[in-house]
């Protein structure tokens, strides 16, 4: 299973929000090109950067940074975080990012996404954001009333290869994961399952290999060290 260090970027800092909420953010003294590279010399084989500003205004707003840091390593990067247009999906794919994460768009605009699906394949990543039971959209600023299974059919029929699976009510907690929730999800497809929110410690990354997850993203747990970095990849 990946295990995949996230980058949170909010004014250029790496910052982490609980909940999704931008009023309760932490921000961390680590310059984002230089944790990178840290990252990528511990182990990690993918690296999460999401541009929080531009998924607030609804279009890319660190571009320049992000570009930085595809630059300064070599493992692969998937990038989210205002992708709302074609447009702004190609700009990072054909400047050298892996993966775009498309999150507002896959539901408001399935047209766009089948194009993005069409041209760039399994390079194009769907982030299912829960709250509540609901779909987020907007950069978890809008809530959507969407059957969560019915979702990943839909996704799957469109030819989506990776979903992100966003509990943003354990994101940025340190709360633990869901495993009830993960449990009941893996066998609703047959897509690459990446889990997000709630990873606490390194038994929390154990529980999701077990259940046969893709991989999961670590946020707060590393940042706060909860889950040592030497430790991560090991």
């Amino acid at each position: 299973m990946l295990r995949i260090p996230a980058m949170d970027l909010i004014d250029g800092k790496v910052v982490r929000l609980t909940k999704g909420d931008y009023a309760m953010k932490t921000t961390y003294e680590k310059e984002p090109v230089k944790w990178a590279r840290s990252l990528e010399k511990a182990g990690a084989q993918r690296l999460h950067v999401v541009d929080l500003d531009g998924a607030k205004a609804g279009r890319p707003l660190h571009q320049g940074l992000i570009m930085q840091i595809r630059k300064a390593i070599d493992i692969p990067l998937q990038v989210g975080g205002g992708i709302r247009d074609i447009e702004a999906a190609r700009r990072y794919l054909e400047a050298g990012i892996d993966y775009v994460i498309i999150g507002s768009m896959a539901f408001k605009d399935p047209a766009s996404l089948n194009w993005l699906i069409s041209k760039y394949g399994e390079r194009i990543i769907v982030s299912l954001d829960v709250k509540n039971g609901f779909l987020a959209t907007g950069g978890w600023l809008e809530s959507e009333s969407s059957n969560i299974n019915g979702v990943l059919k839909d996704m799957e029929k469109q030819g989506v290869r990776t979903i992100i699976y966003t509990d943003i009510g354990a994101d940025g907690t340190l709360g633990g994961i869901d495993e009830k929730l993960y449990k009941n999800i893996a066998p609703m497809t047959t897509m690459n399952l990446i889990a997000a929110g709630g990873v606490s410690q390194l038994a929390d990354i154990h529980t999701l290999e077990k259940i046969g997850l893709y991989g999961a993203i670590i946020g707060k747990a590393l940042y706060e060290g909860r889950i040592a970095l030497k430790e991560l990849f090991i």
